[in-house]
């Protein structure tokens, strides 16, 4: 897998991959939601935006975010509650193909791209291969508020991430690094057939 200079964008994209390098169960990060005013105000908004997109959400994604934002209601200005808490991720089966996977990384990967990278380091079949990743993966869920005076654009988070934090900015290692004197597929290629 070839995911150099991926941004990122929801964890919801990773999920679908996860079936290809899994070999066995791993616990997932404990995720927390920072509750302020602001926060509960934008995941008002977000719902009642999304709320009528049937195709991309289902009832069980809709409820799941109804709760959260009452209980965000529910817990004084500026405190976190637990999202998850690290729970088992576990699949149904174990796929034979492929045998050996290969996530060629780079330092523009990050958020949900780091997702993969660290589900990855979970399989014994899956090596990373190329440089530190992004560094974006302590925190998440970003937003934009506009300051009242000037209307500047801030971008703020909403979700802290317990383990993944330690990564935040120097990212996550591959356990090759590659080097610019040739191609990057060519030296995962090799790599590979080493494993």
């Amino acid at each position: 897998m070839d995911v150099r200079n991926n941004g990122g964008g929801s964890d919801a994209c990773v999920g679908p991959l996860l079936k290809y390098i899994y070999t066995k169960p791993f616990y997932d990060d404990n995720v927390d939601v920072y509750s302020t005013k602001e926060n509960i105000r934008k995941s008002i908004e977000w719902y009642e935006q999304n709320k009528n997109d049937t195709i991309n959400f289902d009832k069980k994604k809709f409820k799941e975010i109804t709760d959260e934002i009452e209980n965000m209601k529910s817990v004084p200005n500026k405190t976190f509650i637990a999202r998850s808490k690290g729970e088992i991720i576990k699949l149904d089966s174990i796929f034979e193909n492929p045998t050996k996977v290969a996530i060629i990384m780079n330092k523009y990967c990050a958020s949900s791209c780091e997702t993969l990278l660290f589900w990855a380091k979970e399989s014994d079949k899956t090596i990373l291969v190329g440089e530190n990743s992004g560094g974006y993966v302590g925190y998440g869920e970003i937003s934009e508020v506009n300051t009242p005076n000037f209307n500047f654009e801030l971008g703020c988070t909403m979700t802290r991430y317990n383990k993944q934090r330690e990564f935040e900015v120097i990212g996550i290692s591959p356990k090759y690094y590659l080097t610019n004197q040739k191609d990057w597929i060519e030296q995962t290629i090799e790599q590979l057939k080493k494993e």
